[in-house]
């Protein structure tokens, strides 16, 4: 006898023949009124051996959907022929039957049948509306497309037992021949469409048993355990126990015949049999002529065949299914109606440990036994028509029963797989490609946490099981095993720090997993997009009333700090007309900081405008995910020191009777080329000239207005007196006044020396003597010269207010208004006025100021007053910091005046 190697049983492989299956697309679930919610959604076949047929039941309704024929004409066989007793479920959840043509109670003469296989699909097929099965009713469904009668060894074979071995997606059937007393391998062809080509034996594995007649199998992985039994019906044979190697049938036998001889020598006569978590193979005794005063036994088998006989008492007859559960606990039904169930104590030395309870269930002859998910047992009642459902907690009380056809017969393996489903997970991370200063190795993690909600998870984890997706396995996960229905897969990484930095896509958001699916059919891709902010960076220009192109430069250079640049910095460019730069969805978000590097600050003082904040040293703001940052850069003009002269124009020109402008530099003996005017006058009057500064080479167009000249003349005794008087306009400061008045056109100095001495013109500034705002006589009545000449400070520069008045109680610093406050502005320097025109509000740095916020404003002596028209929900702070206080106005050219503010005040009424 060669020496079995034992193979560690796997629990499954009992669950295969026993525990009942979700099956979701058949489940009657909505007319549920179980007293026992709890139990999921299965489905059961249950042969009758009696009337050819199997049952479909659901258990958890407690009705027979369907009743399928095994034989393809019922009116041309006695239905007691075919005798269907033996069942094996494979892993999607299809029923395969075998027609053993066992029985000669109807004169039926079984060495010349052909026994056949018969496959129920568990789901709709080709010709029947997917969910859809027959209606319960107890009539016969004949021909129906779930049903397929494939004919399998010769007439008189007998087949008995049926195992089905899968090895990926291939099924084999392992069957075993009663009459031919052989087992043989069947391959299944799942594409064919005749029954005929459905099956087909393998070649080499056909297996000659000699003596033995296979009755009953159970699988421990590759090892197929065989019991025999000896019966005058159908014949007189040989009973035992062996074993076959299902990957090696040429060698015949794997190990055995072992003998099962229980203690007190009677016929035995081997029956069940099945696997227990130890991997000991369990015999059931159903040795005949015994009684219930005889006591009866389990053969319990080691991987070498030695056999322990287990007593369960007396008080019972022949033991035929069995059911071993994951804890070890044996349950086994009797042809007197007895359910008896054993445990096992190791501290116990009698009967090898074992202890056997008996329970009268009053339920008659019993043959089968299984289990469902919920742990209650499930009895087959041959005498009865029916199967019942026990409470392993009170086994003798039938909680339920469901009527099925004439004379159920099985011993196990009539309940469905547990049917599941997978689904898989990918992560996809994107969208950071283009992004300045990205780094994927420290930027993208290397796992997150995920949650799968669904109904495998609901009663443990009703917000969804976590699950962890991992860069080491690319970020892919496949979750099998699942119970058919939904499934929502969420991200769950709120807590993260880089979360808020992508935007989440789940597709889809739901699956739903059905039985057997394949992991890719229920796909669910979770897409992180990459969310990159934009910084715009925008250049403004401040220069008065007057606009110097030359002052302007071209372009500005600007450095940009943030984590889009560490640790350096970019340095970028800022280029005339437009003055901005932008840099959208490319930078990683985060604080960044804007500073312009070349602007002369001898001429222009630069503010950061962010927001509502301003800032002297730089623009700090920062990039929100997917957002837009503006930094504002504000460049106020300081000031320029321009040159101006007065031009009075020629009579001939239009001027007024007696002036006369002329050129400096075209004045006898005058060396300068330099502009500027001296103006004649010949008669009295009052003279009123435009100053014009930086009007090069005399040319008006060149140069801008910064005041008037007021010359008044008088005569007296042939001579003339003149007081003159400059208006220089109070956007501008006068910071030098040059005059001359005299009777030549320019005051003059003698140049050289000796015999070289000459008198020449000069138009220099400091040779400009006369006084302004006297009156000067003696002058010529034949006329005299007007050379009027200054220098303007153009611009100005920006105030800054160290604090300003709010009506903050606390005086924490921090403001805001309300609907119906007056706003109170002080300028520190004049309102500029022009022909009784007052200067319109247009614009200002800070919001609350805005025009959508105020109204009834008012500007008097140096005060702009307004009433705020618009709640404002959101308080600002100085806290010290130094604000910029300008309020933009225009003048009566339509041009922008900035004047600095003094103080700023909030009346609350």
């Amino acid at each position: 006898m060669r020496k079995l190697v034992k193979s560690k049983w796997f629990p499954i492989v009992l669950a295969l023949a026993m525990i009942l299956t979700l099956l979701p697309a058949m489940a009657v679930a909505e007319n549920n009124n179980n007293e026992d919610s709890a139990i999921e959604a299965n489905i059961g076949f249950i042969p009758n051996s009696d009337e050819s047929s199997v049952s479909k039941v659901d258990l958890v309704n407690n009705l027979e959907l369907a009743r399928y024929s095994t034989v393809p004409d019922r009116d041309a066989v006695n239905l007691l022929d075919a005798r269907p007793n033996r069942i094996d479920i494979d892993s999607d959840g299809n029923a395969w039957v075998l027609n053993s043509m066992s029985t000669t109670r109807s004169g039926f003469v079984w060495q010349d049948a052909q026994g056949s296989v018969v496959r129920i699909s568990a789901s709709p097929v080709d010709g029947e509306d997917p969910g859809n099965t027959t209606s319960n009713s107890s009539t016969m469904v004949e021909g129906d497309v779930r049903v397929s009668i494939i004919d399998i060894g010769a007439p008189g074979d007998g087949p008995r037992t049926i195992d089905v071995v899968e090895d990926g997606d291939d099924l084999y059937l392992w069957i075993g021949f009663y009459g031919g007393r052989y087992y043989e391998k069947y391959a299944f062809d799942p594409d064919a469409t005749d029954p005929e080509n459905m099956l087909e034996a393998v070649p080499g594995t056909k297996i000659d048993v000699a003596d033995y007649t296979p009755y009953s199998t159970a699988r421990d992985g590759d090892i197929l355990w065989v019991s025999a039994v000896a019966s005058s019906n159908p014949f007189t044979g040989v009973s035992g126990i062996f074993a076959i190697d299902m990957t090696a049938p040429e060698d015949g036998y794997y190990a055995g015949p072992f003998a099962f001889d229980p203690p007190d020598g009677r016929t035995s006569r081997p029956y069940d049999i099945k696997i227990a978590p130890d991997g000991k193979a369990w015999v059931s005794d159903a040795t005949p002529g015994w009684t219930s005063t005889h006591e009866r036994f389990f053969g319990v088998y080691d991987s070498d065949g030695i056999v322990k006989y287990v007593s369960i008492g007396s008080g019972s007859t022949a033991m035929r299914g069995f059911y071993i559960d994951e804890d070890g606990t044996v349950w086994a039904t009797t042809a007197n109606g007895r359910l008896l169930k054993g445990t096992y104590d190791s501290a116990q030395a009698e009967n090898y440990g074992w202890t056997f309870e008996a329970v009268r269930t009053g339920l008659g002859e019993l043959t089968g036994i299984g289990a469902d998910a919920s742990g209650y047992l499930w009895l087959i009642r041959y005498g009865s028509d029916d199967i019942a459902r026990v409470n392993p907690d009170s086994p003798g009380d039938a909680l339920e029963t469901i009527d099925v056809g004439l004379g159920p017969y099985a011993y196990a393996n009539f309940f469905t797989v547990p049917q599941t489903g997978c689904l898989s997970v990918e992560k996809v991370w994107e969208g950071y490609d283009e992004v300045i200063g990205f780094d994927e190795d420290t930027m993208i993690p290397d796992e997150i946490d995920i949650l799968i909600k669904g109904p495998s998870f609901d009663a443990d984890y009703p917000d969804g099981k976590p699950f962890t997706l991992k860069a080491e396995d690319d970020w892919s996960l496949e979750v099998c095993d699942l119970d058919p229905g939904d499934y929502f897969v969420y991200e769950d990484a709120e807590e993260e720090d880089w979360y808020d930095l992508w935007d989440v896509d789940v597709d889809p958001e739901s699956v739903t997993v059905e039985a057997g699916d394949d992991p890719e059919v229920n796909l669910v891709t979770i897409t992180n997009e990459y969310q990159p902010g934009c910084l715009e960076i925008t250049k403004e220009w401040f220069y008065g009333d007057l606009y110097f192109d030359d002052e302007v430069p071209e372009s500005i250079t600007v450095l940009i700090e943030g984590p889009s640049f560490d640790p350096d910095g970019e340095e970028v460019t800022l280029d005339a007309p437009d003055w901005s730069y932008v840099t959208c969805d490319v930078l990683i978000p985060g604080e960044y900081t804007v500073t312009e590097l070349d602007v002369d600050s001898d001429f222009w003082s630069v503010f950061y405008v962010v927001g509502e904040f301003v800032c002297e040293e730089a623009g700090v703001v920062y990039v929100e995910p997917g957002e837009r940052a503006t930094v504002n850069i504000n460049n106020y003009f300081l000031f320029k020191d321009d040159t101006f002269w007065a031009y009075g124009e020629d009579e001939e020109l239009g001027g007024a009777e007696g002036e006369t402008a002329n050129h400096n530099n075209k004045v006898d003996d005058n060396p300068s080329n330099a502009w500027g005017w001296t103006n004649k006058i010949t008669a009295e009057g009052e003279y009123t000239w435009d100053l014009w500064a930086s009007a090069g080479q005399n040319i008006l167009e060149n140069g801008y207005k910064v005041g008037t000249l007021t010359v008044e003349v008088t005569e007296d005794n042939g001579e003339f007196c003149a007081t003159v008087t400059y208006d220089v306009f109070a956007q501008y400061e006068a910071v030098e006044y040059h005059l001359w008045v005299g009777d030549t056109p320019l005051p003059t100095l003698e140049r050289g020396g000796g015999r070289n001495v000459r008198t020449v013109a000069t138009a220099a500034p400091g040779q400009l003597r006369s006084d302004i705002g006297e009156e000067i006589c003696g002058l010529s009545g034949d006329g005299f010269y007007v050379a009027a000449h200054g220098v303007v400070r153009v611009g100005f520069e920006p105030a800054i207010v160290e604090s300003v008045i709010f009506n903050d109680a606390d005086g924490s610093g921090c403001f805001g208004t309300a609907v119906g406050d007056e706003v109170v502005i002080t300028f520190a320097k004049d309102i500029y006025k022009a022909d009784d025109i007052i200067a319109t509000f247009s614009n200002v740095q800070w919001s609350i100021l805005s025009a959508g916020a105020r109204t009834d404003y008012d500007i008097t002596d140096n005060v702009l007053t307004f009433t705020v028209n618009e709640e404002f929900t959101n308080p600002r702070c100085i806290e010290g910091e130094k604000l910029i206080s300008i309020l933009g106005l225009e003048d009566e050219y339509g041009d922008p005046v900035f004047l600095p503010v003094g103080g700023v005040e909030v009346i609350t009424p």
